[in-house]
């Protein structure tokens, strides 16, 4: 389960980055298609689902959400890894995610 675990730990910090906009500070068309589908994502019951499976309150993820929307988009990458690691080891996976 635990590569289950990290792949949907995945999914839900990479749509949590696209809905605030960390896509790319100088989003493009297809970037505002990217980011308004994961807006619309975060309403959806897939999302709650995948919280399920990975066992987080919905409701904190998207306090976090809420946060990550007030930082600095040039920091993207810095902000995925925090966001990852931090879900990571709430499920007691201590393998950090790190950027090159």
């Amino acid at each position: 389960m635990k590569a289950e675990l990290k792949l949907w730990l995945n999914v839900l910090t990479r749509n949590i980055l696209d809905s605030t906009g960390l896509t790319s500070p100088n989003p493009d068309q297809e970037d505002k298609r990217l980011i308004k589908e994961a807006k619309l994502w975060l309403k959806s019951p897939s999302f709650y689902y995948i919280c399920g499976l990975c066992e987080l309150e919905a409701d904190y993820i998207l306090k976090l959400h809420d946060k990550i929307k007030e930082e600095d988009k040039s920091q993207s990458e810095r902000i995925f890894s925090v966001f990852y690691n931090r879900l990571a080891r709430l499920k007691g996976i201590e393998d950090d995610y790190i950027f090159n």
